[in-house]
């Protein structure tokens, strides 16, 4: 699929990703090694505080809660370039990402 799509935007967030399983994250990992703007947009660097971000944001149910606080901090690596958001106006995210995107 990421062959066939370029100059886009892949969407990754959400928990859209996840799946609790190593090897589902080695491949993901694997598949978007070759790419440099592989971008993570994250709350904070702090572990709770990001959490608790997060749980402001949507409703989750204690199981998800619990899949999130598993896998929430696996996603780094993912990540060539990592834009935390906490605090932030949507244009100086942006700024943020651009200046990482074109700084390559």
């Amino acid at each position: 699929m990421l062959e066939d799509y370029q100059n886009c935007i892949f969407d990754f967030g959400g928990g859209n990703n996840a799946s609790g399983f190593n090897f589902e994250f080695d491949r993901i990992k694997n598949a978007l090694h070759p790419y440099e703007n592989v971008i993570l947009l994250f709350p904070c660097e702090d572990k709770q505080e990001a959490l608790e971000f997060i749980y402001e944001r949507r409703k989750f149910t204690n199981v998800q809660k619990e899949l999130i606080e598993h896998i929430v901090f696996d996603v780094f690596k993912f990540a060539k370039h990592i834009v935390f958001v906490k605090g932030k106006t949507l244009e100086e995210v942006c700024n943020e990402v651009l200046a990482v995107t074109n700084n390559r």
